[in-house]
């Protein structure tokens, strides 16, 4: 029977089915590992459309994430800062001394 197929196909129609049969595999398993980051269970049924659209919104989530730590670490080294001068003024200590001892957060 697979000399049939080869025959009526041809090999290279073969491969090309065999090909496109494991791309298709491996975007299956993409969009399930996708559903599961999402914290969907795989067998949850989902269109790809929906998977990619709250894909994208949870990257722009996080991305906002990132952005607003950013921001609050930014204005804790700046608070940091204006502690570690006043601890130098009392200890005479370099600020650069007390900056390097305490702040560890880079």
């Amino acid at each position: 029977e697979d000399e049939e197929v080869l025959h009526r196909e041809g090999p290279m129609r073969l491969i090309h089915k065999a090909n496109e049969r494991r791309r298709r595999s491996e975007m299956k398993d993409l969009f399930d590992k996708m559903k599961s980051v999402l914290g969907y269970d795989e067998e949850y049924k989902m269109s790809k459309y929906a998977v990619l659209k709250e894909t994208v919104e949870e990257i722009g989530n996080l991305l906002e994430e990132e952005h607003e730590l950013m921001v609050q670490k930014h204005q804790e080294r700046q608070t940091f800062e204006q502690f570690a001068e006043k601890m130098s003024k009392i200890t005479g200590q370099e600020m650069e001394d007390i900056l390097k001892t305490y702040w560890t957060a880079d």
